[in-house]
């Protein structure tokens, strides 16, 4: 028969395991970070109403605000009246039902300068399936859109 030691035996073991379980999250986390923030396209999360929670470098650069100026605000601060009703009201409806989608939509600068841009959206769903954030990656589509003319 086999017999298993005992806790006390076992817990700096468990302890150790954990922490190292940590120690490897922590890592693999800081580098999501990196990646994230060096991207080569803007990259802006959301929770569930649709107020961000995270903006890389290149959204700062692209949008001109701050992450601190836009983090707990409503993502609908980005948008722009330009965009077609139609189109706006079709990707709300996707977005409620938490359908993915790609589209070429005007979005609106600090300054208030409004500008083309490419944006690709997914969601995020918790186990249940009910929608808990969204990430929507996007280019700034301005110099394509000059050489078009």
């Amino acid at each position: 028969m086999i017999r298993r030691p005992p806790r006390s035996t076992l817990f700096p073991y468990t302890t150790l395991f954990r922490s190292t379980r940590l120690k490897e999250s922590r890592k693999n986390l800081e580098i999501l970070q990196k990646l994230v923030n060096n991207a080569a396209l803007s990259i802006i999360s959301t929770d569930e109403e649709g107020k961000i929670v995270s903006i890389n470098k290149v959204s700062e650069e692209m949008y001109g605000y701050r992450d601190e100026e836009l983090i707990g605000h409503d993502i609908s601060m980005l948008f722009s009246a330009k965009n077609r009703p139609a189109l706006t009201e079709r990707l709300a409806e996707k977005s409620r039902r938490g359908e993915s989608w790609e589209a070429e939509l005007w979005r609106r600068k600090k300054d208030g300068e409004e500008f083309p841009t490419w944006i690709s959206t997914s969601y995020i769903f918790d186990e249940a399936g009910n929608i808990k954030g969204a990430l929507g990656i996007g280019r700034d589509i301005t110099d394509r859109k000059v050489f078009e003319e």
